[in-house]
């Protein structure tokens, strides 16, 4: 458990510096996403049933990948909420995501949940806020 939590505090300064560079990033006040963090099964249970009646929005993102920063940017586009699973802290998460929706691992990874079911998903610099968006605002 020690290690566990010795290396979640050497990532620290890596979320930090992400947080810091989406900051100075030009058109930072365009970016509406809402970001929640997703750290527990019982969430995630509320998350699918909540997807039985409109869409719900799952980014599970790395917090020590390039790619992940990238995409994590393209997510804050999105006007919605995301919820947002770190994978290097909530790896069972991440697993239990994989399993309910059949689809593999990856990070970064977007999924959008209808009907308990993911309807649209996409993983590293195939992630895009426009399809994300327009999906989101069928339903």
């Amino acid at each position: 458990m020690l290690l566990r939590i010795e290396k979640y505090f050497r990532l620290a300064p890596a979320l930090l510096r992400h947080r810091r560079r989406l900051l100075r990033t030009k058109g930072y006040k365009q970016m509406q996403a809402k970001f929640v963090k997703l750290d527990s099964i019982d969430k995630l249970d509320a998350l699918f049933e909540r997807s039985r009646e409109q869409s719900v929005l799952l980014f599970k993102h790395s917090a020590t990948c390039g790619i992940s920063f990238t995409a994590y940017r393209e997510m804050s586009a999105v006007n919605a909420e995301v919820n947002l699973v770190v994978v290097q802290t909530e790896r069972q998460i991440s697993n239990e995501i994989a399993r309910r929706t059949g689809i593999g691992h990856q990070s970064p990874q977007a999924i959008v949940l209808r009907d308990g079911k993911a309807r649209y998903h996409a993983s590293h610099h195939h992630i895009s806020s426009a399809a994300i968006s327009e999906l989101l605002s069928e339903g």
